[in-house]
């Protein structure tokens, strides 16, 4: 299978940051485009809407101002008010009374309505109380009632109409009780000779308009206010700055005052709307006398109302949307639009990852390609590529090296023009079966060179599978194999060499243990007799000499024998005797050969084998097993300082028989722990006073174990810390 190369990640960030960065900038220009024309549409529909809202204030003003102002005039042509203002008569009072109680219960826009003479002297009164209308006893009539409003009518002429300022009037403010504001329409009545015979006042309920106009302008998006002529609050939505309507508000705050450029620029304007610092404003200037549509209307003097002499009353209808609110219609349309872009930017970034991977893949299979090709121009082995007929298509330089054909001499000919010949025609008939059939063939051949030299190869012809299965093309490969057959001759002389050796040592070691074991047994038996005093007393200077050779002796006898199990290992000479044996016994007398020595040096031997193996045997040869265990705790008591303990188990689990020596000693350092059990490898530390060893015990010890189809390991966490030496067997 042929492996591709990995694509570079730095060329894939490449190819993805060319695509992605143009296609995004574009992205950012459309939609910031597109956001600035949806911002400035919004901005356009709130400048209509607010426009709207205030011209549908406007006129719900002027709807209201109209009716109090026909409602005025209606009131004064009546002719009971015409006669008692004639007469003063009682009877005319009384129908004037009752006629005005009926037009409040009727009209509840109104708080009072006053009837004066000409002198300012109440003549009738019905004002609310409670939400209803009621007469006011003559008793209770104020010889001046609405002495400014009065004063103001009575200057007018025929049709004229006063307005008063939007507020408690002064003689209602004196009153303990809680009185609304209002606004006071007065008009002179005027007898048919046109001479003034009094003044009609209707105080008009003004928080009714102010909730007529708050229900007209809802629609507006920024906060509305009410403003009269010189800038004060009629409503502004919130308490305090309505607050202002009294005298001391009013030279404290004011909407001229929070909004002064505002101010000045409405000031010189009917209507209009602009931006500013403080946001954007709408205003509308309404005039309330005029919107009844008089042909003739009041010029307010400034003692009245606080306006300029000669200046007609307005009021202004404004919207103030904050720069927060307007910011508020950006961020509307502009997340949105982030979002939206942060979509689209996902979907290019997903596109352009998929964009450069395909050309990073593209740019890697034509380096893949041209890599190839090198690798196939310089690779060591001849190689040639044929159609599937076996006209060759291409060569490798390696293949004119090989075969004295250059490139131009093989393409076109036929892969069977260039055998040697050699070789039986069944060979290559093989061949051709095995490619056709979509396997690999393989094999070793004799061939000759363009000159006409043989050489030994190693051909190898594979098929390349074509798009409907059957092989479109063969590529074969020719090793030239010469070296490798003469490398194959010298080794297997050298195994020879070997194997004659081996078995010259294995002969030789067998011989000398008969040599060896004869003088030595006699060199250890004589100095145990002279140990045991059997001749007779030694001194100790003798006792000590007797007892170096006798462990001297017997150390070399361990050496010897040692050395011939391996050599039977190694040469597979090696046989083991299995036996059914029960393991406790076993084991007991092993530890009972070696408790004498672990005495000596104050050792705790120990033994402890599980409940289920007692009277269990185990298919092992017995001889062997001793050896293990002599070599483990012939280590054990080696290698552990006096005073210690060594401790034997076994037990049983599953399928297995598993024992294991443990010791106090001087511990294995973890680099040791995987070469103790090669040959001759000794560890680096000893005991004091303790003979050292061969360094063939724990290899014999391995082998016979792997014999009997066990594993053996060592466990410790370090030195100083003691070992662990487990074996198993299989039940």
């Amino acid at each position: 299978m042929v492996q591709r190369l990995p694509t570079s990640r730095v060329s894939q960030t490449r190819f993805f940051l060319a695509i992605f960065l143009p296609l995004l900038a574009l992205l950012v220009g459309v939609v910031a485009a597109l956001n600035q024309t949806e911002f400035r549409t919004r901005r356009t529909m709130l400048e209509v809407g607010e426009n709207r809202a205030l011209s549908i204030a406007a006129s719900t003003i002027t709807a209201e101002m109209r009716g109090v102002v026909s409602d005025l005039l209606s009131l004064t042509s009546r002719h009971q008010v015409q006669l008692l203002l004639a007469t003063d008569g009682a009877e005319a009072r009384r129908h004037v009374a009752t006629e005005m109680l009926a037009f409040c219960q009727q009209k509840r826009r109104y708080h009072q309505v006053n009837l004066l003479d000409v002198r300012g002297r109440g003549l009738v009164r019905v004002t609310r109380q409670g939400g209803e209308p009621y007469i006011v006893p003559d008793s209770q009539l104020q010889l001046r009632t609405d002495p400014d409003s009065f004063r103001q009518a009575m200057g007018l002429a025929r049709d004229e109409v006063y307005l008063s300022s939007f507020g408690v009037s002064v003689e209602e403010q004196e009153s303990d009780k809680p009185v609304p504001r209002t606004m006071r329409f007065a008009t002179p009545v005027l007898d048919d000779k046109e001479r003034k015979r009094g003044v009609l006042v209707l105080h008009y309920l003004g928080d009714r308009l102010l909730a007529d106009v708050g229900r007209a302008w809802a629609s507006a998006r920024g906060r509305t206010m009410l403003l009269d002529g010189e800038g004060f609050w009629l409503n502004s939505g919130q308490a305090e700055e309505e607050g202002a309507l009294t005298p001391e508000g009013r030279r404290e705050r004011s909407f001229a005052t929070v909004f002064p450029e505002a101010w000045r620029r409405m000031s010189a304007a009917d209507s209009g709307q602009f931006y500013s610092a403080q946001g954007m404003f709408t205003f509308l200037t309404v005039r309330p006398i005029a919107a009844a549509r008089l042909e003739r209307y009041l010029r307010r003097p400034a003692a009245g109302a606080g306006l300029a002499e000669g200046r007609e009353p307005s009021w202004r209808l404004v919207s103030y949307v904050s720069p927060a609110s307007l910011r508020a219609v950006r961020l509307q349309s502009a997340t949105r639009d982030v979002l939206l872009l942060a979509g689209l930017a996902l979907v290019l970034a997903l596109g352009s990852v998929v964009a450069s991977r395909t050309i990073a893949a593209r740019r890697n299979a034509e380096a893949q390609v041209g890599l190839q090709a090198a690798a196939l121009e310089a690779a060591p082995d001849g190689m040639v590529i044929t159609d599937a007929r076996g006209a060759i298509l291409w060569v490798n330089p390696a293949f004119a090296a090989l075969t004295g054909h250059t490139a131009e001499e093989a393409i076109g000919q036929h892969l069977r023009g260039l055998h040697s010949g050699l070789k039986e025609p069944r060979v290559y008939s093989e061949m051709w079966q095995t490619i056709n059939s979509g396997r690999t063939w393989r094999a070793e051949m004799l061939n000759r060179r363009k000159d006409g030299s043989p050489y030994p190869e190693e051909m190898t012809v594979t098929p390349v599978g074509g798009p409907h299965g059957s092989p479109s093309h063969f590529i074969a490969v020719q090793q030239d194999i010469t070296e490798r057959r003469l490398a194959a001759q010298q080794l297997e002389q050298a195994k020879e060499a070997a194997d004659a050796a081996s078995q010259a040592k294995s002969e030789f070691l067998a011989n000398m243990s008969h040599e060896l074991r004869t003088p030595l047994n006699a060199i250890i038996g004589f100095s145990q007799v002279l140990v045991d005093r059997a001749p007779g007393e030694l001194n100790e200077r003798q006792a000590r000499f007797v007892d170096h050779i006798l462990t001297a002796g017997t150390h070399l006898l361990e050496l010897i024998n040692e050395i011939l199990d391996l050599s039977k290992v190694e040469a597979g000479k090696m046989e083991l005797e299995v036996e059914p044996v029960e393991i406790g016994p076993l084991l007991e007398t092993s530890v009972g050969l070696i408790r004498e020595r672990a005495m000596k040096h104050a050792l705790r031997l120990d033994l402890g084998v599980g409940e289920e193996l007692s009277g269990v045997q185990v298919m092992v040869d017995a001889r062997r097993l001793k050896q293990i265990m002599f070599n483990l705790l012939s280590n054990a008591v080696k290698f552990t300082p006096d005073g210690g303990a060594v401790m034997v188990e076994a037990d049983k689990k599953g399928k297995e028989l598993v024992i294991s020596v443990t010791d106090t000693g001087i511990g294995i350092a973890p680099e040791e722990q995987q070469k103790i059990f090669e040959e001759f490898y000794q560890v680096r530390r000893t005991t004091a006073g303790k003979t050292p060893g061969t360094g063939l015990g724990l290899s014999i010890t391995k082998s016979v174990v792997e014999m009997h189809g066990g594993r053996v390991w060592v466990e410790s966490e370090g030195l100083d810390k003691g070992s662990r030496f487990t074996f198993t067997l299989p039940v």
